[in-house]
């Protein structure tokens, strides 16, 4: 015997085949997912590696600090050469190009340094 609005009848079968088979796929993907397990050893390296590296950011914002906090004191910081200073009426203007360029040196030895220690 037909059903005698095939057309829903049709479309209520499609449903729930795809319905069917898109349960079989999530159950398949969740055994895969559940089946895929990380060592212990793998876990451990993770927290070794981001433990030297929160070790170093710690160093850096260290010796950040310390720049900062005698940054007055450091007598050729303020007079190396290419650094430019002018004074015209109320301006004051200060460029300290020598300064940016002997920290930039500095900085890409010490990140050079600290990816050669993590290597």
């Amino acid at each position: 015997m037909r059903c005698p609005l095939s057309p829903l009848c049709h479309v209520r079968q499609l449903y729930s085949a795809s319905l069917r088979r898109a349960i079989i796929l999530g159950t398949v993907m969740l055994k895969i997912a559940l089946s895929a397990t990380i060592s212990i050893e793998h876990v451990i390296m993770w927290f070794q590696g981001t433990g030297k590296i929160l070790i170093l950011v710690g160093a850096f914002l260290s010796l950040f600090g310390l720049l900062l906090l005698f940054w007055q004191r450091i007598p050729f910081l303020r007079s190396l050469p290419g650094d430019i200073t002018v004074h015209k009426g109320g301006l004051h203007l200060f460029l300290p190009l020598g300064t940016c360029l002997l920290v930039s040196i500095l900085l890409t030895i010490a990140v050079n340094f600290v990816i050669h220690l993590l290597r």
